[in-house]
């Protein structure tokens, strides 16, 4: 049987090679039909200096990242997992999909993908769920890219409006659509430092959270929202973290236990002065208040500024940069 000499897609881009189970014979088919035409004409070839192999500190030397690897979360950057070998981090995969817990770590990182292909087998799967709530309850580190973080919200509803429930990390859902929502190149100042990155997408999320902050376009325009919540850090935004390794690094270590209980005795003496409900902890922690105690957080700062830190205090991992 003759190869087809094209690749499927679907709506964003090609499938993924290990989708394809005739990929190498489908390339040789184009390769051979290509043969006969102009286009196997090729222009002299170009010579490139190979630049030296940049050097990383070992700022993630004996923490274990578990990185989800399956159908569903596939969008995985080879320079991004080299990036992690690189700052000394052990990586250990793990499918969302098949498997019933989270593997021994200290932070997850859920990357792209296409969830909403798997809605059925996510809400099946209960006992992930509990694995990856107890993960963020225990204030472990949490990075979700686009399709990581349509995951961490309660509800996706796919292509036929038919919701799925998933991981419960964050309020809100989010829903798929046939028009492209947002396509381009990224950069992102966080607490952490400045990462680049980009943002494509076919579906749009809603959340009560108050975003951390936005990325913004190559011309200044914002874009994406970035939500943390605890050690929680989700955005549609795709992270290329040789942009910055440092930055990367920090998204992933673990906080000083200092940092978090320094946040919540100063939000508790202040809720006894001045209640706000669900108050939580500065930016510098990763919390903020929810969007309908907004004005008295600014009435707070107004009354009692000294009490809430402009800048991070000495135990939180981002106290020597203030972005």
């Amino acid at each position: 049987m003759v190869a087809t000499p094209a690749l499927p897609e679907r709506h964003l881009g090609l499938l993924p090679a290990a989708e394809i189970a005739d990929l190498d014979a489908r390339i040789e088919r184009m390769a051979d039909l290509l043969a006969a035409t102009a286009a196997a004409a090729l222009p002299p070839p170009v010579e490139f200096a190979v630049p030296p192999a940049p050097t990383f500190p070992r700022l993630l030397e004996g923490q274990t990242i578990a990185v989800a690897r399956d159908a569903a979360f596939c969008f995985l950057y080879p320079a991004n997992l080299e990036c992690l070998d690189a700052l000394g981090a052990r990586l250990e995969f793990f499918s969302p999909l098949a498997d019933a817990v989270l593997p021994a770590c200290d932070a997850v990182w859920l990357p792209g993908g296409y969830p909403e292909l798997h809605g059925p087998a996510i809400a099946a799967n209960t006992r992930m769920a509990a694995s990856l709530r107890a993960h963020v309850a225990a204030h472990k580190p949490l990075l979700a890219e686009c399709g990581g973080m349509m995951a961490c919200f309660e509800t996706l509803h796919d292509i036929d409006e038919k919701p799925h429930a998933m991981f419960g990390l964050m309020p809100g859902a989010s829903r798929m659509q046939t028009k492209l929502a947002s396509l381009g190149m990224l950069a992102a100042d966080l607490p952490e430092g400045r990462i680049n990155g980009h943002t494509f997408h076919f579906s749009r999320s809603e959340t009560p959270l108050i975003p951390l902050t936005r990325a913004t376009r190559p011309d200044g325009r914002e874009s994406e929202a970035i939500y943390r919540t605890g050690r929680l850090t989700a955005s549609y935004m795709h992270c290329y973290f040789p942009s910055n390794p440092a930055a990367a690094a920090r998204l992933l270590l673990p906080a000083p236990a200092s940092a978090c209980a320094l946040r919540e005795s100063q939000s508790a003496s202040i809720s006894r002065s001045f209640p706000l409900p669900a108050f939580r902890r500065c930016r510098w922690c990763g919390y903020w208040p929810r969007r309908q105690d907004e004005g008295r957080y600014e009435k707070m700062m107004q009354i009692a500024p000294g009490r809430m830190e402009p800048s991070p205090p000495a135990c939180c991992p981002s106290s020597e940069e203030t972005p």
